[in-house]
This record gives structure tokens, C-alpha cells and sequence, in this order.
């Protein structure tokens, strides 16, 4: 009987964490649909960043980048600007050009649904002779992949986020 006073504080402390298990996945839900929401958005309205944090080239392992590389879409405009790592089967004709780095107001955008509520965005600046093609592909949380393949360089991918312009 001495151990009975303790009951109501335990069952109130077993209520209290039921209660937790069932709110806060409700809203994590909800801060998650928003989130694949707004980068629908963004992607939609080709007015968006994405933020190399790594590169993987096609020999060697693994590059950890610092935080201002970048690839900027904006409707009329594609700001590239990323580090390169790899292989070239040509000699380049501007030796300070060698990074993935130009600026392309000719290019194409195209958009489709990928698995598990992705989304493959592919990019062909039509202005730049040495990319054929860059393929973006963005989960739904954000977190992207972008894949470079070029007419005379190994292909390259480079591992980052998504993000709004305004951020």
C-alpha cells in the first residue's frame, strides 16, 4: 500500500509521453509537407539555389566544399560556379577557367517527376560547348544531387541542397 501514493504521478508521466508520441509526429508532418511544398515551388518557378557541400568525381574519393559554391537558376539566367576534379581529354584554352564556371542565358529546363516524390530537373545551357547536359535531381526534403556531363571531361556529381534565392 505504501507504493500506491506514487501511481497517479506515474500514470500522469505515462499520459504526458503518450500524448508527446502522437503531437509532435503530427507536427513534424505538417513542417514536413510544407517544406516539399515550397520546393516544389521553387522549382517550379525555376527561381531557386543549389549549394554544392560535396563533389564526387569519377576518380578519387569524395570532396568536402566550402560553402560558396554554387549553381544559380533564375528564369532567364544560369549562374554556374563549382570546383572540378577530374580528368580533361583536351587542353583548356583558358587555364583560369578551369572549374565548372560561366554564365548561360541560353538554356534549357526541363522538369520531371522522379521516384519516392523526387523531382529531375535537366539543364542544357546551349551557349556553353564543354557541358553537355546537367542533371539535378531534388527530394522532396530538399537535399539534391546534381550530375555534370561534358563533351571533352569525366562526368562529375556534386552533392548539396536546394534553396530560395532569398535565403
Amino acid at each position: 500500500m505504501k507504493h500506491m501514493k506514487h501511481y497517479p504521478a506515474l500514470i500522469r508521466s505515462v499520459l504526458a509521453l503518450a500524448i508527446l508520441l502522437v503531437v509532435v509526429p503530427m507536427f513534424a508532418q505538417r513542417s514536413s509537407a510544407a517544406k516539399t511544398k515550397q520546393i516544389s515551388n521553387l522549382l517550379q518557378q525555376k527561381e531557386f539555389i543549389f549549394r554544392a557541400q560535396t563533389a564526387l568525381p569519377m576518380v578519387g574519393g569524395l570532396v568536402q566544399l566550402s560553402p560558396e559554391y554554387e549553381l544559380v537558376i533564375s528564369t532567364d539566367t544560369l549562374n554556374c560556379q563549382l570546383p572540378y576534379f577530374g580528368r580533361s581529354f583536351t587542353v583548356p584554352t583558358d587555364v583560369t577557367k578551369l572549374g565548372v564556371d560561366f554564365i548561360s542565358t541560353d538554356f534549357g529546363y526541363e522538369a520531371s517527376a522522379g521516384k519516392r516524390g523526387s523531382q529531375q530537373i535537366i539543364i542544357t545551357p546551349h551557349d556553353q560547348r564543354e557541358i553537355k547536359y546537367m542533371s539535378l535531381d531534388v527530394s522532396s526534403n530538399g537535399y539534391a544531387s546534381l550530375n555534370v556531363i561534358f563533351t571533352n571531361r569525366q562526368g562529375i556529381r556534386y552533392n548539396g541542397y536546394v534553396t530560395s534565392r532569398n535565403n
